[in-house]
């Protein structure tokens, strides 16, 4: 008796998924359905290799502002290194005023000949440091730009000391 009633059911459950579908529809497609499915994939697949250029682009621009924002984290170094080189210009500028009142002429040659190497030396500076603003700065990593604007600040120091020194060196002669 349990097994006519399964039976039974199942012929019915049956027999009323089979009236809500066509006879034969599970068998024949459609063959525009079939072409808009695979231009639909298409585009899917085109809107995808768009969505992923542009978020490697975003990737890139993102690597780079972070680049940008390290090399601004160095501005403080950067701030330092051009407060030495107006100072080693203020000392600079003095030097033809200085060297003027100078009357021992072995003395004024030594001087003028410390004044040009030390004008070589800025010049030599100018070209190091004219590096910061060019577009490598942005294709180094943080190691790399971080030792290049110490070296520069090492050198802009140097710059500073060796003008102080002059100076008073002039200032003593007199």
């Amino acid at each position: 008796m349990k097994k006519i009633k399964i039976y039974f059911a199942f012929f019915f459950i049956t027999s009323i998924c089979q009236s809500q579908i066509p006879a034969g529809a599970q068998l024949v497609t459609d063959p525009s359905n079939n072409a808009q499915l695979v231009k639909t994939v298409e585009n899917t697949l085109q809107t995808l290799k768009i969505s992923k250029e542009n978020l490697d682009i975003v990737k890139k621009g993102l690597e780079t502002v972070k680049k940008v924002n390290n090399a601004l984290q160095s501005s403080k170094l950067t701030i330092q290194i051009t407060d030495n080189l107006k100072l080693t210009y203020d000392n600079m500028s003095d030097l033809p005023n200085l060297m003027k009142d100078i009357k021992n002429p072995t003395i004024r040659k030594n001087l003028i000949k410390q004044s040009n190497e030390l004008f070589i030396d800025i010049e030599v500076f100018q070209e190091l440091s004219s590096s910061i603003l060019t577009d490598n700065v942005l294709s180094m990593n943080d190691s790399e730009r971080l030792e290049m604007l110490l070296n520069i600040y090492d050198r802009s120091k140097t710059l500073v000391d060796k003008s102080n020194r002059l100076n008073k060196i002039i200032k003593a002669s007199k």
